[in-house]
């Protein structure tokens, strides 16, 4: 049978099955409300209809219909976020109209199960596809209906998946692969699904579910059989028989539920390896039909066709326990890998343990790499790609430079433990292991070491393929990464469920989404002793990398926020701290999508900048002049400036400070500037800190200011200005706008060509003396703000 004539088929035995969508609202504002929010969050009121018509004909099965609904029931408060902008975790407009209306539920629960399992782009497309196909069969002289768009459809994908992200599909999934033993490595095709197999299960599975004694559905498949199977039992309560056909004659037999059989899987596990042929290849033998429950007559047969691009899968796994299911794959064995993981684990902890040891702060004070004026990391621009130049290529255009190579970028040993802990999801590696081997690794990188160490070695010859080794040693720049990445994360239990893209053959022992990041550039080359250089956005470069399954560089120059998957991992100048209290470097992760007055994006990123601070430095005192812990030019937190870019909001902020002429005593004036939460980010990453002093703080103590030191106040150029002394002291004690304001101004400076000067930020620990005498002995030029 022809496409044309499968398709036509399938149109017309769709319309067998009722379909009842209530209407929006009763008046005109009612239906146009409804409209607005659900544009606000993403989605579209006739995308969802027309999902609705293709979806939404299934009856959900009560049991999983009523965890459905208890656990988006459930109402979680917004978190704040920054001024008029909250993280709304949980349902939004399209969950709450779907559990009042059954077509829209059945809906948003496969929609919400589809976008878990499949890629939102390669779902988009063939839902896409089939109502393109749909209105080519349009009857000649018919009303021909408008065709959603392939972006629409991803949008309102999208904001289903992060309304709903709170069900836990992967249990479901995890428990039908327990039950087959789907973590057998020749399964590793994963949830992938054949594009005519999703559009014959969206027209049959209603027609059996409606008229059961009459219809049966039949598949030949190699992969997506845990999905089928989920979709088919779990969700629409349909009874499943899975025939699984081994290589080696000795088939298998699987049933879920207690009646007979309404759809049969026939799967065919690979012979070959499927890194060793093309996608096509692997469904050219899939097929689905609808047969007659009584005699199997054929009623609709639909056949793959290997020029159809199939479902990507989305395969995730939570941040716990990442790194030891990307492992599951070094031995068929479970003893065997269950007992390499033991040593992999603590040698994995070790080696993130000495790269952390030659872990240097980039200096971001490069000519040339001026402050952003707001670009959008997806936006188009009138720069050539030869003149772009992401953050990962500026370090490796570095020179060697003591005065910020010297800059230890410090990482508790303890807290690169606690994160090996997580992604292994095993508490029990012990420290005493993992200090064995940072002995043993002192000065060596792992991909050079061709033979592993004495107990992995053992381990290896006993229970796995004896190239294992020469593989997995490539393996340890990802983990290493991954470990300090979340070791950068404020709080990792509250990221624990993070769902990371689990990409790319496991087989290969490479993680792609980390290959763009300057740090996983400098360890593929790294030789055990040399310094590697850290940007102020490498950890988050590396987990939003994973968590939007992107294998390529995304501009960070302005971004603070990525969202995605109902999830969001921030920097951690969102606090609105003063900036001692900010770890520079670090970031959050937490549930929820960013929103604002009920529009929710995926991005936040700075607003236009000021090129260069109005209020130039001036001169307050020099050597022999006392000073004391004062602020000269009071500061305070002005107005935010919150507007929208295509998918992101852009955030500016106003620092005001109030200036007078020292000659005139003019009343002061207010003076603002502008920034936002990367700059703040930036302006932070290369500052060092003062160190706890055992002296009480006074603000009445006096300091005579000795040769070669100088105190300021203001922000400006220093272009156009005397001199600088050796220590720079900026009079801005205890004001936390004017403290961000000296150090964005040090920022710019440098960063449009004078010669670097270390900064150090004082601390209320540390007294005004302690503080001089620290920069003073440290550094043989710095600026000290305090």
């Amino acid at each position: 049978m022809s496409l044309a004539s499968q398709f036509s088929l399938t149109i017309e035995l769709t319309r067998l099955v009722p379909l009842v969508l209530e209407v929006t609202g009763k008046t005109y504002s009612a239906a146009m409300r409804v409209a607005r929010d659900l544009q606000s969050s993403g989605s579209d009121i006739v995308i969802e209809e027309d999902l609705a018509e293709l979806l939404g004909r299934s009856r959900i099965a009560p049991e999983l219909a009523s965890s459905f609904r208890t656990v988006m029931s459930k109402s979680n408060p917004p978190r704040h976020l920054c001024e008029g902008i909250a993280l709304q975790p949980g349902p939004g407009p399209t969950v709450a109209r779907a559990l009042t209306q059954a077509a829209y539920f059945s809906t948003i629960v496969q929609c919400s199960f589809l976008s878990f399992c499949y890629k939102k782009e390669s779902l988009a497309g063939v839902i896409g596809r089939y109502f393109e196909t749909l209105a080519m069969e349009a009857p000649a002289g018919g009303v021909l209906r408008a065709t959603p768009s392939i972006e629409g459809i991803k949008g309102t994908l999208a904001a289903i998946e992060e309304q709903t992200s709170e069900f836990n599909w992967r249990n479901l999934l995890l428990a039908v692969d327990a039950h087959i033993d789907y973590t057998h490595p020749s399964y590793q095709s994963g949830t992938k699904m054949d594009a005519s197999i999703f559009q014959g299960l969206v027209t049959m599975l209603p027609l059996v579910q409606h008229f059961p004694e009459d219809n049966l559905i039949s598949i030949d498949t190699t992969t997506g059989v845990s999905s089928i199977v989920v979709w088919a039992h779990h969700i629409l309560g349909l009874s499943v028989l899975l025939n699984i056909h081994n290589n080696d004659g000795l088939d298998s037999h699987f049933r879920f539920g207690e009646q007979s059989e309404q759809v049969i899987i026939h799967f065919s596990r690979p012979a070959i390896k499927l890194a060793d042929v093309r996608v096509g290849d692997i469904f050219s033998s899939s097929s689905i039909t609808l047969l007659s429950a009584d005699k199997h007559e054929i009623r609709l047969h639909i056949k793959s066709d290997k020029d159809d691009a199939p479902l990507d899968s989305a395969k995730r796994s939570p941040a716990r326990g990442y790194l030891k299911g990307r492992l599951k794959v070094l031995s068929c064995d479970v003893a065997g890998r269950e007992r390499l993981l033991t040593e992999i684990s603590p040698l994995a902890c070790a080696y993130a343990i000495c790269v952390s040891n030659a872990l240097r702060v980039s200096n971001p004070y490069i000519r040339g790499d001026g402050p952003n004026h707001g670009g959008l990391p997806h936006s188009e621009t009138s720069e050539t790609e030869e003149s772009r130049s992401s953050l990962g290529d500026l370090v490796e255009q570095l020179a060697p430079d003591e005065d910020f190579n010297g800059i230890k970028f410090e990482i508790p040993a303890k807290v690169i433990l606690a994160s090996t802990r997580m992604l292994f999801d095993d508490e029990k590696i012990r420290f005493k292991e993992v200090e064995d081997y940072v002995d043993l690794l002192a000065g060596t990188a792992l991909h050079t070491m061709e033979h592993p160490p004495r107990k992995i070695a053992t381990i290896v010859e006993s229970w796995c393929h004896p190239d294992t080794w020469n593989t997995l040693r490539f393996f340890f720049e990802s983990m290493a990464e991954l470990i300090l990445s979340f070791a950068n994360v404020v709080d990792m239990d509250a990221c624990s469920e993070l769902p990371l893209y689990m990409e790319g053959a496991v087989s290969c022992f490479q993680i792609q989404a980390l290959a763009p990041t300057s740090l996983h550039k400098q360890l593929v080359k790294w030789d055990g002793r040399s310094v590697i250089h850290v940007t102020y956005c490498e950890w988050m470069h590396a987990i939003t990398n994973l968590l939007l399954g992107r294998d390529d560089a995304l501009d960070f120059s302005s971004v603070s926020l990525v969202s995605d998957r109902g999830w969001s991992a921030f920097l951690g100048t969102f606090c609105k701290d003063d900036p001692f209290n900010v770890e520079s470097g670090f970031i959050a992760i937490q549930r929820g999508t960013p929103s604002r007055n009920g529009v929710r994006k995926h991005f936040i990123q700075d607003g236009p900048t000021d090129f260069r601070d109005p209020v130039n430095w001036r001169k307050e005192a020099g050597p022999g002049d006392k000073i004391a812990l004062s602020c000269i030019i009071p500061g305070t937190l002005g107005r935010y400036f919150v507007g929208e870019n295509g998918d992101s909001f852009v955030v500016s902020i106003q620092l005001c400070v109030f200036v007078s002429d020292h000659i005139r005593r003019t009343n002061p004036i207010e003076v603002s500037s502008r920034t936002g939460y990367n700059e703040l980010q930036h302006a932070l990453w290369m500052v060092q800190k003062t160190q706890h002093c055992q002296h009480v703080t006074n603000r009445n103590e006096e300091v005579t200011l000795d040769s070669g030191c100088m105190a300021v106040s203001g922000f400006g150029s220093k272009s156009n200005q005397e001199p600088l002394d050796r220590v720079v002291i900026s009079l801005t004690a205890d004001n936390a706008v004017t403290r961000w304001r000296t150090l964005i101004a040090i920022l710019k400076d440098q960063n449009i060509g004078f010669s670097y000067y270390p900064v150090v930020l004082r601390g209320p620990d540390c007294c005004l003396q302690c503080a001089v005498d620290q920069a003073s002995r440290d550094h043989e030029d710095c600026y000290l703000v305090l």
